[in-house]
C-alpha cells in the first residue's frame, strides 16, 4: 500500500486493519448499523457520502451483549441489509476505521448484486445475540446519546455538525 497521509498526520498503512486493502478510495463500503445514520456519518466525516441500497446473502445484522451497535455476522441462509457508501476519502477510511471497535475485522465481501466491497465483520462469537439488531428501536431510545458521545469522541460540537 502507498503510504498514503490523511490531512489529520495519519497514514493509511498505520491503521492496521486498512493496510491490506491499497486502492481505498477506489472500495465501498457496507453498512448496517449505526453509521447508517446521516447524523452519525456527519458527526464522525463531516459529510453523507453517496450511497445507495445494499444486501449480503449468508451474513446477518445481530444484536451485541451490552451494547447498542450491532455486528455483522455470518448465517447461513440469513440476509443483511443495508447501505454501500461510495466514494470515501483516505482520511475518511482512518476516521472511520478507527471509529469502528477493534473487535470488527475489515473484510472483502461480495454483495448480493454481485459487487466487491468491504465491511466491518464482528469477530467474538460470546457477545453475539440470537437476535436481529433492532434498527426502529435503536433510532427511538439511543440515537441521540450516541450522536453525542461520537461529537465528544471525535472533539466535535453539535452545533459543527
Amino acid at each position: 500500500m502507498n503510504d498514503v497521509t490523511s490531512s489529520r498526520g495519519v497514514s493509511a498503512a498505520q491503521t492496521s486493519r486498512l493496510h491490506r486493502f491499497p486502492s481505498l478510495e477506489s472500495m465501498s463500503l457496507f453498512t448496517y448499523g449505526t453509521l447508517l445514520f446521516p447524523e452519525v456519518l456527519r458527526t464522525l466525516i463531516g459529510r453523507v457520502p453517496q450511497s445507495q441500497i445494499a444486501s449480503i446473502g449468508g451474513w446477518r445484522v445481530a444484536t451485541l451483549r451490552g451494547r447498542t451497535y450491532p455486528g455483522l455476522i455470518a448465517a447461513p441462509g440469513g440476509i443483511a441489509h443495508g447501505r454501500l457508501l461510495a466514494g470515501l476519502s483516505v482520511d475518511e477510511w482512518c476516521i472511520l476505521d478507527n471509529f469502528e471497535d477493534r473487535r470488527y475485522e475489515l473484510r472483502q465481501i461480495v454483495l448480493s448484486a454481485g459487487q466487491d466491497s468491504l465491511a466491518y465483520v464482528w469477530v467474538d462469537d460470546v457477545e453475539v445475540c440470537s437476535n436481529i439488531w433492532d434498527i426502529q428501536g435503536f433510532a427511538l431510545t439511543h440515537l441521540g446519546a450516541y450522536v453525542e458521545r461520537c461529537a465528544a469522541r471525535h472533539g466535535r460540537s453539535q452545533t459543527s455538525v
